[in-house]
């Protein structure tokens, strides 16, 4: 019997961009789902894989805990490993502390925020060492992550800053800024950034870039161009602090979304829903929900997996999504969609 699908539309207009609030329950589809666990090199290791990626006949695993090379190059579809790059050091062309990869036409860019910089490498070369380095000005002394638009541009999200995304020039010039304020029954405030921690964001190079809170579960999707803002809202809302028993603050009540991605019309999301208090003192590390939407925000389909995941990619083509599941020492989950 097919589930009651509940969306709610209500508009609401600020300064420098015109805002769409979409409230959902529920799904129109929910599907479960059995992984395939991929055999991987017993000479490949990771720490911790926390991003993987996909480009025609490459998958890229990020290991942000990694002692010397972050990013390791596979063939698609067979899994074999090809080598890794990214050296680790205080060099013009090593890293610090990788947090996010980027891939942009035929580059990939990987974000060093202690460094203020890009590494960005050719996707057809394999080099240990970046092509180029791209520095800039962080306006933030606290960035967790960046996507770059264009050639002038990187947007980024800040856990001090009031505003909800942050438009830079590379010389750190703020170039614009959108603010989300929190719609419920209470007096509407700001959405401060320190409640959106390790906000995770993904941009399609076509003005479409998403941004999924940490806590809660809030989606923004934003049209670069038209300067226009779908925000989703699911049964958790907005992130809100919580305590624990002996008073301690917590960032969140409820662990949101672990990574989004956009495909085509479509934006994937892995959502948690874990308690703050679950996720602390859980075992294992992600969510186990797939949660998918048009590019209006409307809810398509909700898929359950059988592991808990950190970070995906969608082989559209093959109709395929694989898993990051960092519990695990074998950490990519194949599944059919």
């Amino acid at each position: 019997m097919r589930k009651i699908f509940l969306l709610f539309i209500v508009f609401y207009a600020c300064s420098n961009e015109s805002q769409q609030y979409i409230h959902y329950e529920s799904f129109p589809q929910e599907k479960s789902l059995k992984g395939d666990i991929i055999n991987l090199s017993q000479d490949l290791f990771c720490a911790f894989p926390s991003q993987i990626e996909l480009y025609d006949s490459i998958v890229l695993i990020l290991d942000r805990e990694s002692p010397n090379r972050a990013v390791h190059k596979l063939s698609y579809p067979d899994f074999n490993w090809i080598g890794s790059l990214g050296e680790k050091g205080k060099g013009d062309k090593e890293y610090i502390y990788l947090t996010k990869m980027g891939i942009k036409e035929t580059e990939l860019y990987l974000l060093d925020p202690v460094s203020s910089k890009f590494l960005v490498y050719d996707m057809n070369v394999n080099d240990i060492y970046p092509k180029r380095v791209e520095k800039f000005s962080s306006m933030s002394s606290s960035l967790l992550s960046a996507t770059v638009i264009d050639d002038s541009i990187i947007v980024s999200s800040d856990i001090n800053s009031k505003k909800f995304l942050l438009f830079q020039s590379y010389s750190g010039k703020l170039l614009d800024s959108v603010l989300v304020k929190e719609k419920t029954k209470k007096k509407d405030r700001e959405l401060t950034a320190a409640s959106l921690y390790d906000l995770k964001l993904s941009y399609n190079n076509e003005d479409f870039l998403a941004a999924a809170t940490k806590s809660g579960e809030v989606i923004y999707i934003y049209n670069t161009k038209t300067k226009e803002g779908n925000c989703i809202v699911g049964p958790n809302g907005f992130p809100d602090y919580g305590r624990t028993d002996d008073g301690h603050i917590l960032l969140g009540k409820v662990e949101g979304f672990m990574d989004i991605k956009i495909y085509g019309d479509h934006i994937y999301s892995i959502f948690s829903g874990k308690s703050a208090i679950e996720a602390m003192i859980s075992d294992s590390i992600g969510g186990k929900y797939i949660y998918v939407f048009d590019k209006l925000g409307t809810p398509v389909i909700k898929y359950k997996l059988d592991k808990e995941i950190f970070s995906f990619c969608v082989d559209v083509s093959r109709n395929i999504l694989y898993g990051l599941d960092p519990n695990s020492e074998n950490f990519i989950v194949r599944y059919k969609l």
